[in-house]
């Protein structure tokens, strides 16, 4: 387990748990950010891969084919 990584993720978790005594309204907005973050960051290489017609995954074992597009949609 990467040490490093597990205390700065805990400052990071303690830092934000200061800004929910500070304001309930800053902490939900907080965490609305970070949904739409992550959510963006999913979709975003998925999106580039389905506009740019999956040709970057044609020659990997995982590719689906017809299927593939379906399963991006």
């Amino acid at each position: 387990m990467p040490l490093n990584a597990f205390f700065l993720n805990t400052a990071v978790q303690m830092a934000l748990a200061c800004i929910y005594f500070g304001s309930i309204a800053a902490f939900n907005a907080f965490l609305g950010v970070a949904v739409i973050s992550l959510g963006s960051a999913c979709c975003i290489p998925v999106a580039l891969s389905f506009f740019r017609g999956r040709e970057e995954i044609k020659a990997a074992p995982f590719y689906k084919g017809k299927i593939g597009y379906v399963c991006n949609m």
